[in-house]
């Protein structure tokens, strides 16, 4: 499992190359106690890894300006 610091969250990805499939473990932190939480797959033959870090970072920016003042 890799984990990766975005800002404000974390993303977590598993990756399993002999389904050439990801799993994404996103969890966004809007306060000390509340979070937000998502997982997804991706499937890599369609979407490289690259393309699926850039989704949740801009998941991540687009959440920074829904849930905090």
């Amino acid at each position: 499992m890799k984990s990766i610091k975005l800002p404000g969250s974390l993303l977590f990805l598993r990756i399993r190359p002999e389904k050439d499939q990801v799993t994404c473990y996103f969890i966004f932190f809007i306060s000390w106690h509340v979070f937000k939480f998502e997982k997804q797959t991706f499937n890599l033959n369609e979407i490289p890894l690259s393309l699926v870090k850039e989704f949740f970072v801009k998941l991540a920016n687009e959440w920074d300006r829904k849930y905090r003042i």
